[in-house]
Protein backbone atom coordinates (compact mmCIF):
# COMPACT_ATOMS: atom_id res chain seq x y z
CA UNK A 1 0.00 0.00 0.00
CA UNK A 2 1.18 3.47 -1.17
CA UNK A 3 1.19 6.38 1.10
CA UNK A 4 -2.28 8.45 -0.36
CA UNK A 5 -2.03 11.81 0.68
CA UNK A 6 1.78 12.64 1.88
CA UNK A 7 5.44 12.18 0.47
CA UNK A 8 8.22 10.38 2.11
CA UNK A 9 10.15 13.57 -0.19
CA UNK A 10 7.62 15.72 1.61
CA UNK A 11 8.88 14.41 5.17
CA UNK A 12 12.37 14.87 4.38
CA UNK A 13 11.97 18.32 3.32
CA UNK A 14 9.58 19.48 6.17
CA UNK A 15 11.82 18.25 8.76
CA UNK A 16 15.39 17.43 7.18
CA UNK A 17 17.08 16.09 10.53
CA UNK A 18 14.78 12.71 10.17
CA UNK A 19 17.59 11.91 7.52
CA UNK A 20 20.58 12.06 9.35
CA UNK A 21 19.40 9.32 11.74
CA UNK A 22 21.06 5.72 10.15
CA UNK A 23 17.57 3.51 10.73
CA UNK A 24 15.72 6.09 9.32
CA UNK A 25 15.09 5.06 5.73
CA UNK A 26 12.67 6.26 3.04
CA UNK A 27 10.95 2.51 3.37
CA UNK A 28 10.81 3.30 7.12
CA UNK A 29 9.27 6.71 6.65
CA UNK A 30 6.90 4.99 4.12
CA UNK A 31 5.36 2.82 6.81
CA UNK A 32 4.94 5.75 9.34
CA UNK A 33 3.28 7.83 6.81
CA UNK A 34 0.78 5.57 5.98
CA UNK A 35 0.57 4.87 9.50
CA UNK A 36 -0.35 8.63 9.56
CA UNK A 37 -2.53 8.62 7.20
CA UNK A 38 -4.66 6.34 8.91
CA UNK A 39 -4.97 7.92 11.73
CA UNK A 40 -6.03 10.97 10.19
CA UNK A 41 -8.76 9.06 8.51
CA UNK A 42 -9.70 7.84 11.59
CA UNK A 43 -9.97 10.78 13.10
CA UNK A 44 -12.01 12.68 10.44
CA UNK A 45 -13.40 10.32 8.72
CA UNK A 46 -16.75 10.32 10.81
CA UNK A 47 -16.94 13.60 10.22
CA UNK A 48 -17.57 14.11 6.76
CA UNK A 49 -19.65 11.84 3.99
CA UNK A 50 -18.04 10.33 0.68
CA UNK A 51 -14.95 8.30 0.51
CA UNK A 52 -11.66 8.40 1.49
CA UNK A 53 -9.03 8.76 0.51
CA UNK A 54 -10.26 12.58 -0.92
CA UNK A 55 -7.82 13.71 -3.55
CA UNK A 56 -5.07 16.19 -2.20
CA UNK A 57 -5.32 18.29 -4.87
CA UNK A 58 -8.46 19.12 -4.30
CA UNK A 59 -7.81 18.92 0.05
CA UNK A 60 -4.21 19.94 0.33
CA UNK A 61 -4.51 20.29 4.03
CA UNK A 62 -4.24 16.39 4.21
CA UNK A 63 -0.64 16.46 3.02
CA UNK A 64 0.22 18.83 5.61
CA UNK A 65 -1.29 16.85 8.22
CA UNK A 66 -0.21 13.49 7.23
CA UNK A 67 3.40 14.61 7.15
CA UNK A 68 3.57 16.94 10.43
CA UNK A 69 1.96 13.47 11.83
CA UNK A 70 4.41 11.10 10.09
CA UNK A 71 7.30 13.30 11.70
CA UNK A 72 5.57 13.80 15.28
CA UNK A 73 5.60 9.43 15.05
CA UNK A 74 9.29 9.59 14.38
CA UNK A 75 10.49 12.04 16.69
CA UNK A 76 8.64 10.12 19.39
CA UNK A 77 10.11 6.93 18.47
CA UNK A 78 13.65 7.79 17.21
CA UNK A 79 14.88 11.48 18.48
CA UNK A 80 14.08 11.11 22.20
CA UNK A 81 15.58 9.63 24.57
CA UNK A 82 12.99 10.15 27.42
CA UNK A 83 9.44 9.48 28.03
CA UNK A 84 7.14 10.83 25.35
CA UNK A 85 5.04 12.87 27.54
CA UNK A 86 7.96 14.48 29.26
CA UNK A 87 9.41 15.67 25.86
CA UNK A 88 7.64 19.11 25.01
CA UNK A 89 9.63 19.45 22.01
CA UNK A 90 7.95 16.04 20.91
CA UNK A 91 4.87 16.90 22.33
CA UNK A 92 4.47 20.37 20.29
CA UNK A 93 4.48 18.40 17.00
CA UNK A 94 1.82 16.13 18.03
CA UNK A 95 0.12 20.00 19.44
CA UNK A 96 0.43 21.38 15.74
CA UNK A 97 -1.28 18.01 14.38
CA UNK A 98 -4.27 18.79 16.93
CA UNK A 99 -3.75 22.27 15.76
CA UNK A 100 -4.30 21.76 12.14
CA UNK A 101 -7.58 18.50 13.19
CA UNK A 102 -9.41 20.31 15.51
CA UNK A 103 -10.67 23.32 13.32
CA UNK A 104 -11.78 20.05 10.52
CA UNK A 105 -13.33 17.99 13.10
CA UNK A 106 -15.19 21.57 14.77
CA UNK A 107 -16.21 22.38 11.39
CA UNK A 108 -14.90 25.84 11.62
CA UNK A 109 -12.34 25.20 8.56
CA UNK A 110 -13.60 23.36 5.34
CA UNK A 111 -11.58 20.24 4.14
CA UNK A 112 -11.81 21.52 0.40
CA UNK A 113 -10.62 25.63 0.60
CA UNK A 114 -11.69 26.22 -3.15
CA UNK A 115 -14.93 24.52 -5.30
CA UNK A 116 -13.79 21.51 -6.00
CA UNK A 117 -12.50 20.18 -9.81
CA UNK A 118 -15.23 19.86 -12.03
CA UNK A 119 -16.42 16.20 -11.88
CA UNK A 120 -15.66 15.80 -7.96
CA UNK A 121 -17.83 16.46 -5.32
CA UNK A 122 -17.26 17.95 -2.58
CA UNK A 123 -17.33 16.15 0.99
CA UNK A 124 -20.26 16.99 2.87
CA UNK A 125 -19.50 17.62 6.94
CA UNK A 126 -21.87 16.64 9.37
CA UNK A 127 -20.65 19.98 11.69
CA UNK A 128 -21.02 22.47 9.29
CA UNK A 129 -23.40 25.32 9.81
CA UNK A 130 -23.12 23.62 13.40
CA UNK A 131 -25.48 25.88 15.79
CA UNK A 132 -25.65 24.34 19.39
CA UNK A 133 -28.59 23.08 21.08
CA UNK A 134 -27.75 22.89 24.65
CA UNK A 135 -26.53 25.69 26.45
CA UNK A 136 -23.55 25.85 29.67
CA UNK A 137 -25.20 28.63 31.18
CA UNK A 138 -26.47 27.79 34.60
CA UNK A 139 -29.54 26.18 35.67
CA UNK A 140 -31.65 28.91 37.06
CA UNK A 141 -30.38 30.97 33.62
CA UNK A 142 -31.80 28.84 31.31
CA UNK A 143 -34.71 30.66 28.94
CA UNK A 144 -37.30 28.86 26.95
CA UNK A 145 -37.78 30.38 23.87
CA UNK A 146 -41.81 30.53 23.22
CA UNK A 147 -41.20 30.21 18.91
CA UNK A 148 -38.79 27.51 19.16
CA UNK A 149 -41.00 25.12 17.38
CA UNK A 150 -42.21 27.41 14.36
CA UNK A 151 -38.68 28.74 13.86
CA UNK A 152 -37.71 24.96 13.54
CA UNK A 153 -40.71 24.75 11.39
CA UNK A 154 -40.37 27.66 9.20
CA UNK A 155 -36.64 26.66 8.78
CA UNK A 156 -37.53 23.30 7.25
CA UNK A 157 -39.56 24.64 4.55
Amino acid sequence: MAPRYGTVGGCFLRFPQIGSVSVVTSNLVERYLIGAEDRLESRISHFYSGYFPISVSSAPILREIAETWTIALLLKRFFTQEKENASEWVKSWFEEVDEMLDPLITGSATLMPVAPQSGLLAPWSSTMNYVPTFSILDMTEHRTDPNRISDERDRLR
